[in-house]
């Protein structure tokens, strides 16, 4: 029975599976994305946490953005962006004022509490002062708040694009800011590169790491070695890359896995952890990012998972943890090493703390989307 059972939700997850591969690849016909997803829907209960919102709010975005076939051709909004920008100063004069037209009426949770109409990629916050925080979306630019939050500015709506996915500051000069360009979990832009700022994010200007949009990398993280802050260590879809000149050149130093996080060991920065997307397993240099190796024994196998991440503490540096999402994108386990990662221990693998259910007792979930540790 088990066997049957088995055979029975292979075309079950293929099928959930398909859909999602056809967000993230920007090669594939969006109409064939489309359908694939009402394919899956048909005859189905729509179910919070299982990715429909998430698909309609990638389908919103990208669907006016399509030539009639279906092909993306993002160089095509690439070369009107150049236009627009050539044409800035007589389409945009300085003297303009702008007021908010809305929408004010979004979705309500069920407390009836607004839901808001987009998502947050990453969150920083100001070593020195702590009324000083950044925000990174991956389709709405880079935003500042010097009051705690009480109001923002963004200084990236000319860039080439408006997806961040991180952003790094420099802790012996919190005017130097990083930020990798691009949306890490679902392709709604794609990366130029890393950008920089020496004024505290009121500008930003292109590092030695730049990429064509048309290649569809994605930005994932970009760190500050805290020991050195001349090396940075940025990851993407396309692979890491190592700088140890403050941005100005990188190398691509590992390029077998899609890196979608990355941490230094909290005492020792020559020791970095990789957690990977698609081809998932967790990796670790030991030099400082220069080269990368799967990192020991006990981890799951290659192709039970989705998509893993990691997480450190100060309070003991030894230790390192593990969270992966399985193959239906629910909860596969969270893994411990006490070891700095040479060996791991599986902690748990139940309830389903990545469904949507209060309980754990559904299947599935968004680990594709959105899985954080």
């Amino acid at each position: 029975m088990k066997k049957i059972l088995f055979l029975l939700l292979i075309p079950f997850f293929l099928s959930s599976q398909d859909w999602v591969d056809g967000m993230e690849d920007a090669n594939q016909n969006f109409y064939t994305t489309q359908q694939l997803f009402n394919d899956y829907w048909e005859n189905r209960t729509i179910e919070k946490g299982k990715g429909w919102k998430q698909f309609k709010r990638w389908e919103n975005f990208i669907e006016p953005r399509v030539f009639p076939s279906g092909e993306l051709r993002p160089e095509i909004l690439f070369e009107e962006l150049e236009k627009l920008q050539r044409n800035r100063a007589r389409m945009m004069p300085s003297s303009n004022n702008w007021t908010q037209v809305g929408p004010n009426n979004v979705p309500l949770q069920g407390n009836g509490e607004k839901r808001g109409i987009g998502r947050v990629n990453t969150i920083a916050f100001d070593p020195l002062d702590p009324n000083i925080m950044y925000v990174g979306a991956p389709a709405g630019g880079f935003w500042k708040s010097t009051n705690a939050g009480q109001t923002w500015l963004t200084s990236t709506d000319f860039l080439t694009n408006l997806g961040v996915s991180d952003i790094a500051i420099n802790p012996n000069n919190t005017s130097e800011i990083f930020i990798i360009t691009g949306d890490r979990d679902a392709g709604d832009t794609y990366s130029y590169g890393l950008m920089k700022s020496i004024d505290g994010g009121n500008s930003f200007n292109t590092t030695g790491l730049s990429f064509n949009i048309t290649s569809y990398y994605r930005g994932n993280r970009v760190l500050i070695d805290p020991n050195n802050t001349d090396v940075i260590i940025v990851a993407t879809s396309n692979g890491i890359y190592r700088s140890s000149d403050g941005g100005n050149t990188f190398v691509n130093t590992f390029s077998s896995a899609n890196l979608t996080d990355i941490e230094f060991h909290t005492t020792n920065s020559n020791i970095i952890y990789g957690a990977s997307k698609g081809n998932t397993s967790i990796y670790k240099s030991i030099n400082n990012g220069v080269t990368w190796s799967v990192s020991g024994n006990g981890l799951p196998s290659t192709g039970s998972v989705v998509r893993a991440c990691v997480a450190v503490t100060p309070n003991n540096p030894s230790v390192v943890y593990a969270l992966f999402g399985n193959n239906s994108n629910g909860f596969y386990g969270v893994y411990k090493s006490t070891d700095e990662g040479q060996n791991w221990t599986q902690q748990s693998n139940s309830p389903n703390l990545l469904g949507w259910s209060t309980t754990g007792s559904d299947n599935g979930g968004q680990a594709w989307y959105d899985l954080a540790f």
